[in-house]
């Protein structure tokens, strides 16, 4: 199974949030889809790593109108493009909300990938007030949980925005991590998927940290619960564009 039959019926506006494999599973889509000639727009609506973007020929544009004609260049010659704001010496830096809005309506391209929020490279987060940064007319919304973290001691190690974390889950700093935490940090107002718009999918990452059948356990329980609107769940293995689908379910 590749990651692009997973959103073979999904491809419209997808934002990725959460940690521990959205840029892998953000990479792994567009290396897919660039070999299948389906066309796509990659960016964020915060910021992204300049390294993780410079294979796609990126525009750096803070102008809209230059940006665009710019993109529609680049689509022309290679069928993708990525757009950022500016290059710093640290970050790429996305574009606004409206400006995705604008370039979906107008049909530009097929499909806009887009990272929704930042995790510090660590395996779990909760979203502060203000993100994920995601559009209203988002269709998929990825939601990121990495089961590398499961059994591990609550620190900042490992957790992005700790003290967030702590309270989300009711635990202090070195308390162990269980799958319950995963469940909450699901499901929960405050939770990866708060603020988000769009149909979610809940991806596991890293399932070589942990038995598949715990991945499948996680899944049982938060699609169990009352008023659940998660409706797919995939578990993968792998990192960046070695990254691979396990399991999908719904």
């Amino acid at each position: 199974m590749k990651l692009s039959d997973v959103f073979a019926e999904k491809n419209g506006m997808i934002t990725f949030v959460g940690a521990g494999g959205k840029s892998s599973l953000l990479r792994k889509l567009a290396a897919e889809w660039q070999e299948e000639g389906h066309p796509f727009l990659l960016t964020t609506t915060t910021k992204m790593g300049p390294e993780q973007v410079q294979e796609y020929d990126p525009v750096f544009s803070p102008d809209f109108e230059d940006g665009l004609r710019q993109v529609q260049e680049k689509l022309d010659q290679y069928g993708y493009a990525a757009w950022f704001q500016e290059r710093t010496a640290t970050k790429a830096v996305g574009l606004p909300v409206d400006w995705l809005d604008s370039v979906y309506c107008a049909g530009l391209v097929q499909s806009i990938l887009a990272e929704g929020d930042g995790a510090g490279q660590k395996l779990l987060k909760a979203p502060r007030e203000g993100e994920p940064v995601v559009s209203r007319l988002n269709e998929t919304v990825v939601g990121v949980l990495n089961l590398g973290a499961l059994g591990r001691r609550l620190g900042p190690d490992i957790v992005f925005r700790l003290e967030l974390v702590a309270v989300l889950l009711g635990k202090d700093e070195g308390e162990v991590i269980t799958p319950g935490d995963y469940v909450t940090l699901a499901l929960h107002e405050r939770g990866i998927f708060s603020r988000t718009y769009g149909e979610k999918l809940l991806v596991l990452t890293n399932v070589e940290s942990a038995d598949l059948d715990i991945a499948e356990e996680m899944i049982a329980r938060i699609s169990e619960r009352p008023g659940c609107d998660i409706r797919r769940f995939l578990v993968t293995r792998g990192f960046d564009k070695q990254l691979e689908p396990v399991k999908i379910v719904g």
